[in-house]
């Protein structure tokens, strides 16, 4: 996988909220993108981006789910297809 990326992670009142963008280019159908925890661990509140089947995952845990089952957003658009794409993410 090639990527090209900048990213911005702004804390706000201790993780309330979150502002992740970043350009990426990419022909793999599989990467992580960004990894956000504190712990050795993602059984504590983490967030991830991945590409996953050629698509944007995000899946993260807030400590409101159980450590094996967390919140995962899939986008419908196809990112590994060597093009530069914008994600953006904001909670």
């Amino acid at each position: 996988m090639t990527l090209n990326f900048t990213y911005a992670v702004l804390r706000v009142k201790s993780q309330q909220s979150n502002y992740v963008e970043m350009r990426a280019r990419s022909d793999a159908d599989a990467g992580l993108l960004l990894l956000q925890h504190l712990s050795s661990t993602t059984e504590d509140d983490f967030l991830a981006i991945a590409v996953h089947n050629g698509r944007v995952e995000v899946a993260l845990n807030l400590g409101k789910n159980r450590p094996q089952d967390p919140l995962i957003i899939r986008s419908n658009v196809i990112v590994a297809d060597r093009s530069w794409h914008t994600l953006t993410f904001n909670r």
